[in-house]
């Protein structure tokens, strides 16, 4: 009879709890050490949509360290969340991400799902709504409500331009309005 996993490290989760990964991992009860090799351990993680890749490593004094890399969730969509790799999984409302407020057309909601996966994580949760605003000239075209009540009109093509929100915040001086990030780059002052 082996000797017991004595501690669990998790390592680079920032959507799952450690203990949400533990339990996904069938490791709860701190089970042997000798008797549960890592290659369960990993196959267990990644049967979970919301881990993408997980390196699992055992060490002395029964230490086993957990390396994730995970499938992020992006968006809320009809009670479902959209993870970064396109898969859908019900939303539980665990996750603080943008709600999706209409349809998109399957070709640019593949390209938002993209653009969102590639933007900075502080950004994102930054955002409470997204809505698909195609107008007569681009219908690429999206409206990102934002947590402070800024307003912000963004293209597919020019979204990374979204991750400069925190350097352009403070230049509006505490003005709520409507920023245009999709051609060039104004601030409206909403009159309210």
């Amino acid at each position: 009879m082996g000797s017991n996993i004595r501690n669990i490290h998790i390592i680079d989760n920032q959507y799952l709890t450690d203990q949400e990964i533990i339990d996904i991992a069938r490791l709860t009860d701190y089970p042997s050490f000798f008797q549960t090799p890592s290659f369960a351990i990993r196959n267990r993680l990644l049967a979970s949509d919301f881990i993408k890749d997980v390196r699992v490593r055992k060490g002395w004094y029964n230490r086993v360290t957990i390396y994730v890399t995970e499938n992020r969730p992006l968006l809320s969509k009809d009670n479902y969340l959209v993870l970064e790799d396109g898969t859908l999984v019900e939303d539980n409302g665990n996750f603080s991400v943008p709600r999706l407020v209409n349809h998109v057309p399957d070709i640019q909601f593949s390209v938002l799902v993209e653009s969102l996966s590639e933007i900075q994580v502080s950004i994102l949760r930054k955002i409470s709504e997204i809505e698909y605003t195609p107008n007569e000239i681009d219908d690429r075209r999206f409206l990102l409500h934002m947590n402070d009540g800024n307003i912000v009109y963004v293209n597919l093509d020019r979204f990374e331009r979204i991750d400069q929100y925190d350097r352009i915040l403070p230049t509006l001086e505490g003005k709520k309005g409507i920023l245009y990030l999709d051609f060039g780059s104004h601030f409206e002052v909403r009159i309210e």
